[in-house]
Order: structure tokens, then C-alpha cells, then sequence
């Protein structure tokens, strides 16, 4: 089993943390194209790095993954996972996307490792000592 950070990213902060977490931790398969993801269910671990867009919604470019995992529920069994919720505090869905995928993960079978780690404002680079904390603790 196999570990795997994915992302989903419009202004570019979600992948910078997506592929600084798996520098950091020596994982190979990072993945934006979530459309080709069934190797999830392959997974022994998965890190999940989700902004928050509108109106506490997942970017665009996460659409064809959840349609995939509402289609599927239970094809996650035995994956574990963590998120990595990013978002604006200022909004009243703070970290809305990120939250909402640790539900759809969870209904796809997956069980969580930790609470998604909450991240508030751009640019991502600003909170890496917070993500290495907490990687540490959960990863």
C-alpha cells in the first residue's frame, strides 16, 4: 500500500502545499488530475490539500472526484486520510471544501486520521510550520 497526496487548486496555494507535503515526506504520487484517481482505493494512506472556493465549495477541477465517490460509497474501505482544509476566516463557510470532502472520503469508506487541519489565508507558504506540526503528529 501505497501513500498519496492529491489536490485540487485555483489560485496555485493548494498545489504549493500539496507538493511541499509530499517533498517533505518522500511521497512519490501526487495527483491534481483527480478525474484519474482509482488507485485511492489502492491506498494505504491518502493527504488530501482542499481550498475552499465561492460559497464554501471544492474548486472545479475536484468535480470529477466527487462525482466518482458519491457513485461509490464504500469503494474506500480500509484507506485512511487526512485534509488539509484551506480558506478564508472572513467568510462563513471557512474551510467549507476541505470539510466537505473529508465527509464525502468518510462516506466512500475511508476512515479519518485526524480532524482536517483548518488553514486561514493565502499565501500557503505562511503556514508550513503549522503543516509540519501537524503532519507530525498525524502522518
Amino acid at each position: 500500500m501505497t501513500d498519496v497526496v492529491l489536490y485540487a487548486s485555483m489560485s496555485g496555494n493548494a498545489e504549493w502545499l500539496a507538493l511541499e507535503i509530499a517533498r517533505a515526506r518522500s511521497i512519490p504520487s501526487v495527483h491534481a488530475d483527480l478525474a484519474r484517481v482509482p488507485e485511492l482505493a489502492r491506498a494505504g494512506r491518502v493527504l488530501a490539500v482542499m481550498p475552499t472556493w465561492g460559497r464554501g465549495e471544492l474548486p472545479l477541477d475536484a468535480s470529477p472526484l466527487v462525482r466518482a465517490l458519491a457513485a461509490a460509497p464504500g469503494a474506500l474501505a480500509g484507506v485512511a486520510f487526512a485534509v488539509v482544509a484551506l480558506g478564508d476566516r472572513r467568510y462563513p463557510d471557512f474551510c467549507g471544501g476541505g470539510l466537505t470532502f473529508a465527509r464525502l472520503l468518510v462516506a466512500a469508506g475511508a476512515s479519518e486520521l485526524a480532524p482536517p487541519l483548518l488553514l486561514d489565508g493565502a499565501p500557503a507558504e505562511r503556514h508550513w510550520g503549522e503543516v509540519e506540526r501537524w503532519l507530525a503528529r498525524v502522518w
